[in-house]
């Protein structure tokens, strides 16, 4: 059963070594490729990309309007011809251009004020998409030591399992000897089986691990990485450091808390629109406007031309009575032409005085004063929360490192155990079920060493991250 294991194992390793070698990725590399890739950070600029546009058009806004418009109409029964303003019984085609324009002098200053917040919450999105890149490249971090310290693991498996063999072998041959027993064999295939065990698992892990980073990173395909070299630890005295001077540089550069605060300072922005609301407001226009109607029509007087009329006889010798009068005659004006007479100008000012509207502007100065006291609260709850993280962190970290350097001494204790329970198996003077049993203890010691390293430098890349250093080993 062993040899049909050990068989399975050794074959799915060499299939596995048949792979083609993949791309080994570098730490700098993920950070890179999740701040190129990752939807959550493709989203947030997207939300950055829209509050710059609401900035530009704040400030558009102050510009003053320019609309022109045009129309061309069927009239049918009783209507008014535009250009006499007489009423007409007939059908009638008209047309109109128009070009207006106009700007606020006075709002309450509520487009200034509209400038001002709308780039606040600019700024907020920009630190919020800032506050993304940092989870997400915190999420690469935390896999891709996964991975490393389960390659370490695996590793460390494959030489324990290596070791395990070699003893194996020669245990059979002092058995062949006459020099040990055969339950000395039996436990050295039982400890083998156990080694194989823990290869297997140690390979599951490794895949596990390269399967979280590929969904970090967002790959298809199962990545590698790169072991950096951290045989020495960075000599950094986690007691020496002081928790609230890592806060108070958290505090000034953390995107959660400059999101906050520039959220604060559009709120009450938001309150000085509102009270602009009650304010009067100056407004100037100007306005071009021209007509055409298919009515229309010039009339021409000749003078030259006097035209007779009978009007009346004299009583006393019935003498006519003659009326002269000149001719005239019209005829229909042109489309331009008509634009040309009919055109109109007017320009002025308009005062709006907010007398009673619902209480709808006290209304909004009221909700406004609420909202930028929400905003206030949670800036002072993401700076709790920041303090509390910090504290986790650098509690996190100080019992890491104790953690790993007891973890470490008994290592080293073990290791010289282990070194004389050897000699004295290869002596007779310990049974192989108590090697055995010291062996196990040994090995469980690295595995246990190796995941306090990493457990410490991951906690001491968190207070690096909380102080805005770059996340390099």
């Amino acid at each position: 059963m062993v040899a049909r294991f050990f068989l399975f194992s050794t074959t799915a390793l060499l299939f596995s070594n048949t792979v083609p070698a993949q791309r080994l990725w570098t730490l700098q590399e993920c950070v890179d490729r999740v701040k190129k890739n990752n939807l959550q950070v493709a989203r947030g600029r997207l939300s950055a990309d829209l509050a710059a546009q609401s900035a530009t058009q704040a400030r558009l806004n102050l510009l003053p309007t320019l609309n022109a418009g045009t129309g061309y109409f069927f009239n049918f029964g009783k209507n008014i011809d535009p250009t006499t303003n007489a009423f007409v019984q007939q059908n009638i085609r008209t047309s109109s251009l128009s070009l207006s324009s106009g700007v606020t002098l006075f709002g309450g200053l509520q487009k200034l004020n509209a400038v001002r917040q709308s780039d606040f919450e600019h700024k907020a999105a920009l630190a919020g998409l800032e506050q993304t890149i940092e989870d997400q490249t915190l999420l690469a971090l935390s896999a891709f030591l996964r991975l490393v310290l389960a390659k370490e693991n695996l590793e460390l498996a494959r030489q324990q399992r290596d070791l395990s063999q070699r003893q194996l072998e020669r245990i059979e041959r002092l058995v062949a000897a006459g020099s040990m027993t055969s339950s000395a064999q039996y436990d050295a295939q039982a400890q083998l089986a156990q080694q194989e065990l823990l290869f297997v698992q140690s390979r599951n892990e490794v895949q596990a691990a390269q399967l979280a980073l590929a969904q970090v990173l967002d790959l298809t395909e199962l990545p590698d990485v790169v072991v950096p070299d951290l045989s020495v630890l960075p000599d950094v005295s986690v007691a020496d450091m002081n928790w609230s001077d890592i806060y108070e540089i958290a505090l000034q550069r953390h995107p959660a808390v400059q999101a906050a605060q520039w959220q604060l300072r559009s709120a009450e922005a938001g309150t000085q629109i509102a009270r602009g609301r009650l304010l009067p407001s100056v407004n100037l226009f100007a306005n071009l406007s021209t007509n055409y109607s298919n009515l229309y029509e010039r009339f021409r007087i000749d003078s030259t031309q006097l035209n007779t009329q009978t009007i009346g006889f004299l009583s006393t010798d019935f003498t006519p009575v003659i009326n002269f009068f000149p001719s005239y005659s019209s005829e229909k004006v042109g489309l331009l032409q008509q634009y040309s007479d009919n055109f109109g100008q007017a320009i002025g000012v308009s005062v709006d005085v907010p007398l009673f509207n619902n209480w709808q502007a006290r209304h909004q100065v009221s909700r406004s004063k609420i909202l930028a006291l929400d905003a206030r609260m949670q800036l002072e709850q993401v700076q709790q929360q920041l303090r509390t993280d910090v504290q986790n962190a650098w509690h996190n970290a100080l019992a890491a490192r104790s953690q790993y350097e007891a973890s470490l001494n008994a290592w080293t204790a073990l290791k010289k155990s282990f070194e004389d329970a050897q000699r004295r198996l290869e002596a007779g003077a310990i049974t192989s079920y108590d090697f055995f049993q010291q062996a196990t203890e040994y090995n469980r010691a690295q595995s246990e060493v190796l995941q306090r390293k990493y457990q410490y430098i991951f906690n001491l890349k968190i207070l690096d991250f909380y102080q805005g250093k770059a996340l390099t080993f």
